[in-house]
């Protein structure tokens, strides 16, 4: 029975020293933005990043992430049927009692999102990368960088959701504008019942204004809401009063369960002893299950099942490490592939053997 046992994997081994290396998939970042109104409540909306053909963008984008520096922005415009933009400013309303009716007395103080944390310094700009390849056009669902008019290469903190399909547009203006990401999972769900919302102008009246805009007397109101950024922020309240706005709780990239700051086989393994519950989401579909785990792996971890060490390629080292445990209790680093707790013959006709290319597997005898 033994002698039998060691044929086998002796069998397949040579097969798999012989077998063409499945190779990984380029590892993509998700970020999971936790969205709430000023009033409470809280919901999730996941987005996958273009990591490799949008990398000056994308880290532009993960140093705000990374830095805690969305967490407690808001979305300050929105363009029914066009875009919700973010990622420039902080919540704080503040009283502005010369701003006349309906308005009341709300106003957005103009604290915006410094990298620095000096407002009187610049956020740095990034290149634009609309023409890299793969084109990735601005249609629904996808997450642009927003920019000053007539210079394409100005984008710095803030970007926004497409609404819908604005190729003809933002395609074909300012050099293109950089998408850099798209919504997962049931994510325009939400971002559709969010573009639902009434908006009012909450600039604050401060100065006198002639109508081109052009500015006449400073520190004079004229009881009209001067120009700026926040003429069209959405509320979840019908009344300008008492604004509630659209918020960013927190924004983090997904995948690092152990928070010991890197992504790897340990969150693997967490992630299948934690299915069903959402704090371990990671493809924004409202259920945790196998998919999150495939998306942990192939998506974030940019590999395949069967990669044992997380080198990106499933070979004949994954195969002696998954052998060298059958029969013991393990996780994703020792050829538990399916989660069970118990490395066996099932990880390798489910998992591992599949990546190599090779027909049937060893459950249906081969």
């Amino acid at each position: 029975m033994a002698e039998t046992y060691w044929r086998r994997w002796c069998a397949v081994g040579a097969v798999l020293l012989c077998a063409v290396l499945a190779p990984a998939s380029q590892a993509d970042t998700i970020v999971k933005m936790t969205m709430n109104l000023s009033d409470g409540g809280n919901t999730d909306v996941f987005i996958r990043l273009f990591d490799a053909d949008r990398p000056l963008t994308t880290a532009n984008f993960l140093q705000y992430v990374n830095g805690g520096l969305y967490d407690g922005s808001f979305f300050h415009r929105l363009v029914p049927g066009f875009v919700l933009q973010g990622g420039g400013f902080l919540s704080n309303i503040v009283a502005n009692p010369t701003a006349p009716d309906p308005f009341a007395e709300k106003a957005i103080a103009q604290d915006p999102v410094d990298l620095d944390g000096d407002s009187l310094t610049p956020n740095p700009t990034v290149l634009n990368e609309f023409d890299n390849l793969p084109f990735r056009s601005n249609v629904r669902g996808t997450l642009a960088m927003a920019k000053l008019g007539g210079d394409p290469d100005s984008a710095t903190n803030q970007w926004f959701f497409n609404l819908a399909d604005n190729s003809a547009n933002l395609d074909n203006q300012n050099g293109g504008f950089t998408v850099f990401a798209e919504v997962i999972g049931n994510g325009m769900d939400l971002i559709d019942a969010f573009a639902s919302f009434n908006t009012f102008n909450l600039n604050p009246d401060d100065s006198t204004f002639g109508a081109f805009g052009n500015l006449i007397l400073p520190g004079v109101p004229d009881g009209i809401r001067d120009p700026g950024p926040f003429a069209d922020v959405p509320s979840a309240e019908l009344l300008p009063d008492e604004p509630i706005l659209l918020e960013i709780t927190q924004a983090q990239v997904v995948g690092d369960f152990t928070n010991d700051g890197n992504i790897d086989a340990a969150d693997i393994d967490m992630l299948w002893q934690n299915l069903g519950d959402p704090a371990f989401e990671v493809n924004g579909d409202g259920v945790v299950d196998q998919g999150d785990v495939d998306d942990l792996v192939q998506i974030i971890l940019g590999t395949l099942f069967g990669d044992a060490n997380l080198n990106g390629t499933v070979n004949f080292t994954d195969f002696t490490d998954l052998r060298d445990n059958v029969g013991l209790a393990g996780g994703w680093a020792q050829g538990d592939f399916n989660g069970d707790g118990m490395v066996s013959f099932a990880d390798f006709g489910t998992a591992l053997q599949p990546n190599f290319g090779m027909p049937g597997g060893w459950a249906q005898g081969d």
